[in-house]
Protein backbone atom coordinates (compact mmCIF):
# COMPACT_ATOMS: atom_id res chain seq x y z
CA UNK A 1 0.00 0.00 0.00
CA UNK A 2 1.27 3.66 -1.13
CA UNK A 3 1.76 5.20 2.09
CA UNK A 4 -0.56 8.23 2.95
CA UNK A 5 2.02 11.23 2.21
CA UNK A 6 2.51 10.57 -1.73
CA UNK A 7 -0.68 11.95 -3.80
CA UNK A 8 -2.02 9.17 -5.48
CA UNK A 9 -2.03 10.21 -9.42
CA UNK A 10 0.37 9.89 -12.04
CA UNK A 11 3.43 11.81 -12.34
CA UNK A 12 2.83 13.45 -15.23
CA UNK A 13 -0.59 14.79 -13.20
CA UNK A 14 1.26 15.81 -10.03
CA UNK A 15 4.10 17.57 -12.05
CA UNK A 16 1.90 19.68 -13.97
CA UNK A 17 0.13 20.61 -10.87
CA UNK A 18 3.09 21.62 -8.85
CA UNK A 19 4.40 23.66 -11.62
CA UNK A 20 0.81 25.12 -11.74
CA UNK A 21 1.09 25.76 -8.08
CA UNK A 22 4.45 27.00 -8.13
CA UNK A 23 5.60 24.29 -5.34
CA UNK A 24 8.07 21.64 -4.98
CA UNK A 25 7.52 17.87 -6.01
CA UNK A 26 9.08 15.41 -4.21
CA UNK A 27 9.34 11.90 -6.39
CA UNK A 28 9.94 8.76 -4.65
CA UNK A 29 10.86 5.87 -7.20
CA UNK A 30 10.57 2.48 -5.90
CA UNK A 31 9.95 -1.15 -6.44
CA UNK A 32 8.16 -3.57 -4.59
CA UNK A 33 10.84 -5.74 -4.47
CA UNK A 34 13.65 -3.26 -3.38
CA UNK A 35 13.93 -3.64 0.16
CA UNK A 36 15.60 -0.72 1.20
CA UNK A 37 12.02 0.86 -0.12
CA UNK A 38 9.87 -1.15 1.98
CA UNK A 39 11.43 0.00 4.57
CA UNK A 40 10.85 3.65 3.89
CA UNK A 41 7.52 2.86 3.19
CA UNK A 42 7.21 1.25 7.21
CA UNK A 43 9.68 3.92 8.67
CA UNK A 44 10.17 7.09 7.30
CA UNK A 45 7.02 7.68 5.05
CA UNK A 46 5.10 7.32 8.18
CA UNK A 47 6.71 9.50 10.38
CA UNK A 48 4.30 12.58 11.10
CA UNK A 49 7.60 14.76 11.01
CA UNK A 50 7.67 14.32 7.02
CA UNK A 51 4.03 14.06 6.65
CA UNK A 52 4.07 17.64 8.38
CA UNK A 53 7.04 18.88 6.72
CA UNK A 54 5.37 17.65 2.95
CA UNK A 55 2.23 18.99 3.47
CA UNK A 56 3.59 22.65 4.62
CA UNK A 57 5.89 22.37 1.47
CA UNK A 58 5.53 19.71 -1.35
CA UNK A 59 3.33 17.62 -3.37
CA UNK A 60 4.80 14.22 -3.28
CA UNK A 61 4.69 11.02 -5.43
CA UNK A 62 5.61 7.34 -5.88
CA UNK A 63 7.13 6.18 -8.88
CA UNK A 64 7.15 2.37 -9.54
CA UNK A 65 10.11 1.71 -11.72
CA UNK A 66 8.69 -1.32 -12.91
CA UNK A 67 5.14 0.09 -14.00
CA UNK A 68 6.32 3.81 -15.35
CA UNK A 69 9.30 2.73 -16.86
CA UNK A 70 9.26 6.10 -19.18
CA UNK A 71 9.59 8.70 -16.06
CA UNK A 72 12.46 6.34 -14.56
CA UNK A 73 14.06 6.32 -18.06
CA UNK A 74 13.69 10.24 -18.25
CA UNK A 75 15.31 10.57 -14.75
CA UNK A 76 18.28 7.89 -15.95
CA UNK A 77 16.66 5.98 -12.67
CA UNK A 78 19.27 2.70 -11.69
CA UNK A 79 19.21 2.37 -8.00
CA UNK A 80 16.36 2.21 -5.57
CA UNK A 81 15.24 4.06 -3.76
CA UNK A 82 15.81 7.32 -5.45
CA UNK A 83 14.32 10.94 -4.69
CA UNK A 84 14.26 13.47 -6.88
CA UNK A 85 13.22 17.00 -5.57
CA UNK A 86 11.74 19.58 -8.06
CA UNK A 87 10.47 22.92 -9.08
CA UNK A 88 9.31 24.50 -11.75
CA UNK A 89 9.98 20.97 -13.48
CA UNK A 90 13.68 21.65 -12.70
CA UNK A 91 15.71 19.32 -10.47
CA UNK A 92 17.00 20.67 -7.50
CA UNK A 93 18.30 17.87 -6.64
CA UNK A 94 18.29 13.80 -6.29
CA UNK A 95 19.82 11.16 -3.85
CA UNK A 96 19.99 7.24 -4.21
CA UNK A 97 19.46 5.22 -1.10
CA UNK A 98 17.12 4.69 1.82
CA UNK A 99 17.21 7.49 4.79
CA UNK A 100 16.12 7.90 7.97
CA UNK A 101 13.63 10.76 8.96
CA UNK A 102 16.13 13.19 10.12
CA UNK A 103 18.37 12.67 7.29
CA UNK A 104 15.49 13.16 4.78
CA UNK A 105 14.62 16.28 6.49
CA UNK A 106 17.52 18.06 6.48
CA UNK A 107 18.53 16.82 3.15
CA UNK A 108 14.76 18.23 1.85
CA UNK A 109 15.67 21.67 3.69
CA UNK A 110 18.72 22.31 2.32
CA UNK A 111 17.72 21.59 -1.34
CA UNK A 112 14.82 23.92 -0.81
CA UNK A 113 17.08 26.62 0.49
CA UNK A 114 19.59 26.03 -2.54
CA UNK A 115 22.00 23.61 -1.17
CA UNK A 116 22.84 20.37 -2.76
CA UNK A 117 23.45 17.44 -1.19
CA UNK A 118 26.88 17.15 -3.21
CA UNK A 119 27.40 20.78 -1.72
CA UNK A 120 27.54 19.44 1.62
CA UNK A 121 29.27 16.35 0.78
CA UNK A 122 31.61 18.12 -0.96
CA UNK A 123 32.21 20.48 2.64
CA UNK A 124 32.66 17.53 4.45
CA UNK A 125 34.86 15.56 2.53
CA UNK A 126 38.39 14.22 3.30
CA UNK A 127 39.88 13.43 0.35
CA UNK A 128 41.95 10.50 2.23
CA UNK A 129 38.67 8.73 3.35
CA UNK A 130 38.50 6.17 0.91
CA UNK A 131 34.55 5.03 1.81
CA UNK A 132 33.44 8.65 1.84
CA UNK A 133 35.20 9.41 -1.23
CA UNK A 134 33.92 6.52 -3.25
CA UNK A 135 30.01 7.63 -1.65
CA UNK A 136 30.77 11.21 -3.33
CA UNK A 137 31.93 9.84 -6.41
CA UNK A 138 28.83 7.98 -6.93
CA UNK A 139 26.78 10.54 -5.87
CA UNK A 140 28.21 12.85 -8.96
CA UNK A 141 28.14 10.37 -11.43
CA UNK A 142 24.06 10.11 -10.36
CA UNK A 143 23.90 13.75 -10.63
CA UNK A 144 25.55 13.64 -13.92
CA UNK A 145 28.62 15.12 -12.96
CA UNK A 146 31.09 12.89 -15.07
CA UNK A 147 34.05 14.99 -15.17
CA UNK A 148 34.49 15.35 -11.54
CA UNK A 149 33.41 11.84 -10.85
CA UNK A 150 35.80 10.37 -13.14
CA UNK A 151 38.63 12.31 -11.28
CA UNK A 152 37.60 10.42 -8.15
CA UNK A 153 36.76 6.99 -9.21
CA UNK A 154 40.37 7.55 -10.68
CA UNK A 155 42.13 8.30 -7.60
CA UNK A 156 40.00 5.58 -5.75
CA UNK A 157 41.46 2.59 -8.63
CA UNK A 158 45.06 4.41 -7.91
CA UNK A 159 45.44 4.78 -4.01
CA UNK A 160 42.15 3.20 -2.70
CA UNK A 161 43.99 -0.16 -1.51
CA UNK A 162 47.05 1.87 -0.49
CA UNK A 163 45.32 4.06 1.83
CA UNK A 164 43.08 1.61 2.71
CA UNK A 165 44.29 -1.82 2.57
CA UNK A 166 40.70 -3.63 3.86
CA UNK A 167 39.43 -2.12 0.52
CA UNK A 168 41.06 -4.15 -1.92
CA UNK A 169 38.65 -6.04 -2.28
CA UNK A 170 35.90 -3.11 -3.35
CA UNK A 171 38.41 -2.13 -5.72
CA UNK A 172 38.53 -5.37 -7.10
CA UNK A 173 34.95 -5.64 -7.62
CA UNK A 174 32.21 -3.14 -6.82
CA UNK A 175 34.37 0.02 -7.87
CA UNK A 176 34.64 -1.65 -11.21
CA UNK A 177 30.76 -2.16 -11.24
CA UNK A 178 30.86 1.56 -10.60
CA UNK A 179 33.52 2.55 -13.28
CA UNK A 180 31.65 0.83 -15.56
CA UNK A 181 29.04 2.51 -15.43
CA UNK A 182 30.62 5.82 -15.36
CA UNK A 183 32.69 4.71 -18.98
CA UNK A 184 29.07 3.88 -20.54
CA UNK A 185 27.90 7.07 -20.12
CA UNK A 186 31.15 9.15 -20.46
CA UNK A 187 33.46 8.94 -23.64
CA UNK A 188 35.94 11.08 -21.65
CA UNK A 189 36.20 8.65 -18.89
CA UNK A 190 36.24 6.10 -21.49
CA UNK A 191 39.50 7.19 -22.54
CA UNK A 192 41.00 8.25 -19.47
CA UNK A 193 40.23 4.46 -18.22
CA UNK A 194 41.66 2.81 -21.74
CA UNK A 195 44.85 4.97 -20.66
CA UNK A 196 45.10 3.67 -17.84
CA UNK A 197 44.09 -0.13 -18.60
CA UNK A 198 46.77 -0.06 -21.75
CA UNK A 199 49.55 1.20 -19.27
CA UNK A 200 48.95 -2.04 -17.53
CA UNK A 201 50.41 -4.60 -19.79
CA UNK A 202 49.10 -8.44 -19.18
CA UNK A 203 52.11 -10.52 -18.62
CA UNK A 204 51.74 -14.40 -17.10
CA UNK A 205 54.06 -14.06 -14.42
CA UNK A 206 52.79 -10.48 -13.05
CA UNK A 207 49.43 -11.36 -11.40
CA UNK A 208 49.10 -7.81 -9.53
CA UNK A 209 49.32 -5.84 -13.03
CA UNK A 210 47.57 -8.51 -15.16
CA UNK A 211 44.65 -8.56 -12.82
CA UNK A 212 44.42 -4.76 -13.36
CA UNK A 213 44.27 -4.72 -16.83
CA UNK A 214 41.30 -8.15 -16.58
CA UNK A 215 39.18 -6.00 -14.36
CA UNK A 216 39.36 -2.63 -16.61
CA UNK A 217 38.78 -4.62 -19.53
CA UNK A 218 35.41 -5.90 -17.70
CA UNK A 219 34.96 -1.94 -17.06
CA UNK A 220 35.38 -1.24 -20.71
CA UNK A 221 33.72 -4.12 -21.73
CA UNK A 222 36.16 -5.36 -23.80
CA UNK A 223 36.26 -8.89 -23.00
CA UNK A 224 37.98 -10.21 -25.92
CA UNK A 225 40.99 -8.64 -25.46
CA UNK A 226 40.81 -10.88 -22.04
CA UNK A 227 39.89 -14.43 -24.33
CA UNK A 228 42.21 -13.58 -27.19
CA UNK A 229 45.24 -13.06 -24.11
CA UNK A 230 43.73 -16.35 -22.68
CA UNK A 231 43.97 -18.18 -26.01
CA UNK A 232 47.96 -17.28 -26.33
CA UNK A 233 48.46 -18.95 -23.36
CA UNK A 234 48.08 -22.37 -25.44
CA UNK A 235 46.31 -24.05 -22.32
CA UNK A 236 49.00 -23.41 -19.74
CA UNK A 237 47.85 -20.56 -17.65
CA UNK A 238 49.46 -19.40 -14.78
CA UNK A 239 48.35 -20.91 -11.18
CA UNK A 240 47.17 -17.26 -9.86
CA UNK A 241 45.13 -17.06 -13.24
CA UNK A 242 43.62 -20.23 -11.96
CA UNK A 243 41.94 -18.44 -9.03
CA UNK A 244 40.63 -15.16 -11.02
CA UNK A 245 37.46 -15.32 -10.79
CA UNK A 246 37.44 -12.72 -13.43
CA UNK A 247 38.03 -14.66 -16.12
CA UNK A 248 36.45 -16.94 -14.64
CA UNK A 249 33.07 -15.20 -15.50
CA UNK A 250 33.72 -13.98 -18.70
CA UNK A 251 34.06 -17.66 -19.58
CA UNK A 252 30.76 -18.74 -17.62
CA UNK A 253 29.43 -15.80 -20.22
CA UNK A 254 30.63 -17.51 -22.83
CA UNK A 255 29.37 -20.63 -21.47
CA UNK A 256 32.75 -22.15 -22.05
CA UNK A 257 32.28 -24.68 -19.24
CA UNK A 258 34.85 -26.95 -19.14
CA UNK A 259 37.54 -23.97 -19.30
CA UNK A 260 35.49 -22.97 -15.88
CA UNK A 261 36.25 -26.48 -14.61
CA UNK A 262 39.90 -26.83 -15.95
CA UNK A 263 40.87 -23.47 -14.52
CA UNK A 264 39.21 -24.45 -11.08
CA UNK A 265 41.16 -27.96 -9.55
CA UNK A 266 40.28 -26.60 -6.05
CA UNK A 267 36.49 -25.05 -6.19
CA UNK A 268 36.21 -24.98 -2.11
CA UNK A 269 39.29 -22.56 -2.53
CA UNK A 270 37.54 -20.26 -4.72
CA UNK A 271 34.65 -20.01 -2.49
CA UNK A 272 36.54 -19.64 0.69
CA UNK A 273 38.12 -16.65 -1.18
CA UNK A 274 35.15 -15.03 -2.41
CA UNK A 275 33.69 -15.38 1.33
CA UNK A 276 36.88 -13.64 2.41
CA UNK A 277 36.43 -10.64 0.85
CA UNK A 278 32.72 -10.41 2.31
CA UNK A 279 34.02 -10.80 5.75
CA UNK A 280 36.89 -8.00 5.33
CA UNK A 281 33.99 -5.74 4.39
CA UNK A 282 31.87 -6.34 7.41
CA UNK A 283 35.03 -6.03 9.20
CA UNK A 284 35.93 -3.05 7.70
CA UNK A 285 33.61 -0.64 10.24
CA UNK A 286 30.28 1.12 10.12
CA UNK A 287 28.54 0.87 7.21
CA UNK A 288 26.71 3.53 5.21
CA UNK A 289 24.16 3.11 2.54
CA UNK A 290 27.22 2.43 -0.14
CA UNK A 291 28.75 0.13 1.67
CA UNK A 292 25.20 -1.97 2.81
CA UNK A 293 25.16 -2.04 -1.62
CA UNK A 294 28.47 -3.05 -1.73
CA UNK A 295 27.99 -6.30 0.70
CA UNK A 296 24.99 -7.49 -1.43
CA UNK A 297 26.74 -7.20 -4.26
CA UNK A 298 29.69 -9.22 -3.19
CA UNK A 299 26.86 -11.36 -1.57
CA UNK A 300 24.75 -12.30 -4.67
CA UNK A 301 28.29 -12.92 -6.34
CA UNK A 302 29.04 -15.56 -4.18
CA UNK A 303 26.09 -17.34 -4.81
CA UNK A 304 26.53 -17.08 -8.76
CA UNK A 305 29.78 -17.97 -8.42
CA UNK A 306 28.66 -21.60 -6.50
CA UNK A 307 26.20 -21.67 -9.26
CA UNK A 308 28.73 -21.58 -12.09
CA UNK A 309 30.88 -24.33 -9.99
CA UNK A 310 28.45 -26.70 -9.97
CA UNK A 311 27.51 -26.30 -13.81
CA UNK A 312 31.29 -26.70 -14.63
CA UNK A 313 31.53 -29.63 -12.62
CA UNK A 314 28.84 -31.17 -13.78
CA UNK A 315 30.33 -30.02 -17.48
CA UNK A 316 33.46 -31.97 -17.04
CA UNK A 317 31.93 -34.98 -15.35
CA UNK A 318 33.19 -33.64 -12.14
CA UNK A 319 30.10 -35.55 -9.99
CA UNK A 320 32.39 -36.76 -7.41
CA UNK A 321 33.17 -33.12 -5.86
CA UNK A 322 29.36 -31.74 -5.81
CA UNK A 323 28.22 -32.83 -2.55
CA UNK A 324 31.23 -31.05 -0.64
CA UNK A 325 30.78 -28.22 -2.79
CA UNK A 326 27.34 -27.88 -2.02
CA UNK A 327 27.49 -28.48 1.46
CA UNK A 328 30.59 -25.45 1.70
CA UNK A 329 28.29 -23.42 -0.43
CA UNK A 330 25.35 -23.37 2.01
CA UNK A 331 27.30 -23.67 5.54
CA UNK A 332 28.93 -20.02 3.92
CA UNK A 333 25.67 -18.70 3.03
CA UNK A 334 22.48 -20.50 4.17
CA UNK A 335 20.03 -18.24 2.51
CA UNK A 336 17.09 -20.59 0.15
CA UNK A 337 18.92 -18.49 -2.47
CA UNK A 338 22.35 -20.60 -1.88
CA UNK A 339 20.54 -23.52 -1.61
CA UNK A 340 18.80 -23.16 -5.03
CA UNK A 341 21.99 -21.84 -6.38
CA UNK A 342 23.81 -25.00 -5.85
CA UNK A 343 20.79 -27.56 -6.21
Amino acid sequence: MTPAVFTNAPFVELAARAEREDTLLLVDFTACWCAPCQAMDATTWTDPLIEAWIRRNALAVQVDVDVDQATARHFAVSTMPTLVLLRGGCVLDRISGARPTAALISWLEATANGTSALDVQRAQLDPRDVQSRFAFARALLEAGRLDEASSHLEFLWLEGARLEPSWSGVRASYLVLVIAQLVDASPRARRRFEALRDAAEPRADDAETTRDWLALNEALNEGDRTLAWFEALRGQPPEWLRAEPRLRELLTSRERWTDVAALTPAPLEVLAREHAVIDQLRAAGPMGPQLEEALDVLVYRLRDTAHVLVQALRAAGRHHELPALQRYARELDGSVEMRDATA
